[in-house]
């Protein structure tokens, strides 16, 4: 079983610039994975943080850096999805 998932969220705070992923965690038929584990990790330096789903399996990663970052999602069941 496959997960599906994407969002991409850019804030700017006093002249700096964030940004964060948010989105939802779904199965191949729309239903909500509640407690998927989400993690973006920035490539050049690992810094990794951590989300898990809500019940209605969305999620928000925020305070990230400039940078190029991998997104995993893991969840009982399903195949871990990388993107």
């Amino acid at each position: 079983r496959r997960i599906i998932t994407v969002s991409f969220l850019l804030c700017r705070l006093h002249g700096q610039e964030f940004a964060g992923f948010r989105g939802s965690v779904t199965d191949p038929v729309g239903a909500p994975i509640a407690r998927a584990k989400v993690s973006v990790t920035e490539e050049s330096t690992g810094y990794e943080q951590t989300a898990l789903t809500n019940e209605a399996g969305d999620y928000e990663v925020r305070g990230l850096g400039r940078g190029v970052y991998t997104l995993a999602v893991e969840a009982t069941g399903f195949k871990r999805y990388v993107n």
